[in-house]
């Protein structure tokens, strides 16, 4: 039966272009010869995409320098992947098509920002005891090897990215009074509802940096250091009165085996490198070295450079105004950075944004464009760009945001083989996505 022709089904058709529009599909497998080798033919001709590739890492050091395909030629290595015109035609609608789902999940939240509230409220016990209760937030850890107390490490993690002075999503307004642990107290009892993008980042980036401070205290390889770590946040968790506060151990025992596995962290998978940073128009002369090392997370960054004047310099472009370590590690200008407007959202780069169907006029920004027939096709543009007006939604969450995709250049098999397929990749696979769910985990019971 042919589907009805309702808004929903043209997105799929034009946008994702994987919604059958007739009675049967007939499997390629059972594809007469004939027909197999016609549509080959034409792949190869219109240039099909790229990513039934077979695929050699080389490492060296336990660093990937690159990857090779069956002929011999470089795929990808630390300067990115190269992919043909039809697979970079693909990557850019599948940019478009993230955009889209992820402005309307922020517009209209839904059921999921009920249980968002759920967790987070959860979340603020935590951060309530370790603001006001001093003898929790004195509590000892370890972490890089140096020992420190709990309400420094979360300072690092969840705070100081969370303040007004930071470049990440979520943070506190400029100009509020607050103390940032106050405000942050009160966006996470806050009610989600719709349109207000603003506040979902906030609570989303509040999960993350919590389960990236789990992550962090938890999966120290000696075991009496994870231990003694486990054993200060069960004292906090039972004293924000955590449903899990027993049961820490065994609740990240089970998420290290069934989500965040030694196979999701193989430094080949997932190898991503900083571009170099950019002082006073110049990149740096630079030195790669582990992000782990440093509390960063993974993939090998850019912290110092071979001219000991030009790494404090380094530091101060680092740190930002504020003097906060790495607080602007996001948002500093770097060699090749695709995005220059750091006030746009979503990971389209500035040539590609400018393409886009739809116009937005500053001096009315109450304009809406005329409906186009959706399935016309401008400028080999599907119609439901304009349609949609994607390029105004995106305009109206603009905000002050470090770009990943600025920072990170991925080279890793997943990167790789994501971008063959036509799937954009900002970083690698998402160590903070699963930190979210480490976080749900954690606050769950």
């Amino acid at each position: 039966m042919t589907p009805s022709l309702t808004h929903e089904n043209v997105i799929g058709i034009t946008v994702i272009r994987c919604i059958p529009i007739r009675n049967h599909i007939i499997p390629y497998s059972k594809m007469p010869h004939s027909r197999r080798q016609a549509r080959q033919d034409k792949r190869t001709l219109d240039g099909e995409l790229n990513s039934g590739q077979y695929l050699t890492p080389n490492v060296n050091n336990n660093i990937l320098e690159s990857i090779i395909n069956q002929d011999g030629k470089v795929v990808s290595s630390p300067q990115g992947v190269n992919i043909n015109g039809k697979t970079s035609a693909l990557m850019l609608h599948n940019k478009i098509l993230e955009a889209f789902i992820s402005i309307n999940i922020l517009n209209e939240p839904g059921e999921i920002g009920i249980y968002l509230d759920r967790y987070t409220a959860e979340l603020s016990k935590v951060i309530n005891k370790l603001t006001f209760d001093n003898e929790l937030g004195d509590l000892r850890v370890f972490l890089n090897g140096s020992e420190k107390k709990l309400r420094e490490v979360f300072n690092a993690t969840t705070f100081n990215p969370l303040s007004a002075s930071s470049d990440q999503i979520g943070r506190m307004p400029e100009g509020s009074k607050d103390e940032v642990t106050d405000w942050l107290y009160k966006e996470l009892n806050a009610i989600t509802k719709s349109h207000n993008f603003k506040l979902v980042l906030t609570k989303v980036k509040a999960l993350s940096s919590f389960g990236t401070t789990i992550w962090q205290l938890l999966s120290p390889a000696d075991i009496r250091v994870a231990d003694a770590n486990a054993a200060s946040l069960e004292r906090l968790f039972y004293q924000s009165e955590l449903r899990n506060s027993g049961n820490i151990n065994a609740s990240f025992s089970e998420f290290r085996q069934n989500t965040r596995s030694a196979l999701f962290d193989n430094p080949t998978t997932r190898a991503r490198s900083e571009r170099m940073p950019v002082l006073n128009g110049v990149p740096v002369k630079g030195v790669y070295s582990d992000a782990a090392t440093h509390g960063l997370g993974f993939g090998q960054v850019v912290q110092r450079s071979t001219d000991p004047e030009e790494t404090n310099k380094l530091y101060n472009l680092l740190a930002g105004e504020h003097n906060v370590p790495n607080s602007q590690i996001n948002a500093i200008r770097r060699q090749n950075a695709p995005i220059g407007d750091l006030n746009r959202p979503y990971m389209l780069t500035d040539n590609e944004f400018k393409n886009l169907p739809g116009k937005w006029d500053e001096k009315d920004k109450n304009s809406l464009p005329q409906p186009h027939n959706p399935y016309s096709v401008k400028e080999k543009q599907p119609a439901a760009y304009s349609l949609y007006n994607i390029k105004r939604k995106i305009i109206e969450q603009r905000l002050s945001h470090g770009v990943g995709i600025n920072r990170w250049q991925p080279y890793g098999l997943f990167g790789t083989y994501a971008n063959l397929a036509g799937f954009p990749s900002a970083g690698a696979q998402s160590g903070g996505t699963t930190d979210v769910m480490l976080a749900l985990q954690m606050l769950s019971g």
